[in-house]
């Protein structure tokens, strides 16, 4: 039985698990859109109801195909879905959202965000592009505005921010995981003397505080990269997780850090949801069988301790540096005029490879 939940004071019914639908576009693992839709589908027919899409990722078709499929094997559930935007101004705004519709095929959306936000001063930045959505949030074209963000900064700016009608925002939308991977606190450049394990908990820790008080405020709460961007089903960081991963004394295999990593976003009481990225039939009902029964089945930790997910540079890179000016973790570089991944900065986001004009970036 898939839980369910609503999302702060805006009322959406959501399943708990969110679609992330980012794995199957062309910035993941690049589905066919018939095969990204046939997962889609069955991730309604399991009760998962809330999908999560983004202008940038170019994927409405997928998820439009995915809900006729749905409904022509007899499905009846209406999906949540939620898009986001960089947009800044009215008319980018305006834009996105005609963009939306169009493309899903629908005449509304249940939440949108601007995307990416980094603090209080790009949220007034935005405020353009946010007052639209607030006048299509009145007119009844999407129910529900927000953001969202890598850091701390943005989801304190967002808790804080009022509409001209004197209205919050209703939804944050944050990165958030148990090693604190890929989150930026406000001790980002500070010197703290100490390790970046250190740092990291510390930015996990205010994200937390952060968070529990958008929810205290009546906000919905989103949270993503639970997995930390495969980064917590490598090498464990975790302090105490081999006295919780295993009762030998050994390491915890990729698996059993997953299932920990699931377990500490779902129990952490920040979050009303958990975006999981979904590239199989399979990962849906193993993401779902976790939140029944605690642990994933014995077939899918076989199969899971033998796969790592990582970012490629085809050697027909041209070294243009348009992905290292697009990631926000800092992880690219050029070397020798070819783009290059810093591995332990990296989240597996798949946003250069949006940028890439080559194509030559990719997350498998």
């Amino acid at each position: 039985m898939t839980e369910y939940t609503t999302l702060g004071r805006c009322g959406i019914e959501v399943s708990r698990i969110c679609f992330g639908s980012l794995t199957v576009s062309r910035l993941g693992a690049d589905l066919p859109p018939s095969e990204g839709a046939a997962v889609i589908a069955h991730a309604l027919h399991s009760g998962i109801n809330f999908i999560d899409t983004a202008q940038y990722y170019d994927n409405y078709e997928y998820i439009k195909e995915g809900i006729r499929l749905y409904r022509e094997q007899g499905g009846t559930v209406r999906p949540i879905i939620c898009s986001k935007t960089y947009a800044y101004n009215r008319e980018l705004a305006r834009e996105a959202v005609d963009e939306a519709l169009a493309r899903l095929g629908t005449d509304s959306i249940d939440i949108f965000m601007l995307h990416e936000q980094e603090s209080a001063d790009t949220l007034r930045g935005h405020a353009e592009a946010l007052e639209y959505l607030r006048e299509c949030r009145d007119a009844g074209v999407i129910r529900a505005l927000g953001i969202s963000t890598h850091t701390t900064a943005a989801v304190r700016g967002a808790r804080d921010f009022r509409l001209s009608d004197g209205t919050m925002l209703d939804v944050v939308f944050a990165m958030f995981n148990r090693d604190g991977v890929g989150i930026r606190g406000s001790n980002e450049d500070a010197d703290t003397h100490g390790s970046a394990r250190e740092t990291r908990r510390m930015a996990r820790d205010e994200m937390e505080h952060e968070l529990r008080l958008c929810r205290k405020a009546g906000m919905g709460t989103m949270l993503m990269k639970v997995y930390g961007g495969g980064h917590l089903l490598g090498s464990d960081t975790s302090d105490g997780a081999r006295n919780i991963g295993d009762r030998d004394g050994e390491e915890p295999t990729p698996s059993r850090r997953a299932e920990l990593a699931l377990r500490f976003a779902l129990d952490s009481g920040c979050g009303d949801v958990l975006a999981i990225g979904m590239q199989s039939c399979e990962e849906v009902d193993e993401n779902l069988r976790f939140l029944r029964t605690g642990e994933f089945s014995p077939e899918f930790r076989r199969a899971a301790d033998r796969r790592t997910r990582r970012l490629i540079v085809e050697d027909y890179c041209e070294g243009c540096g348009r992905c290292v000016r697009r990631c926000g973790q800092g992880a690219m570089s050029l070397r020798e005029g070819v783009a290059f991944c810093d591995t332990s900065r990296c989240v597996l986001c798949g946003y250069c490879a949006g940028v890439c004009p080559q194509f030559a970036i990719k997350v498998v």
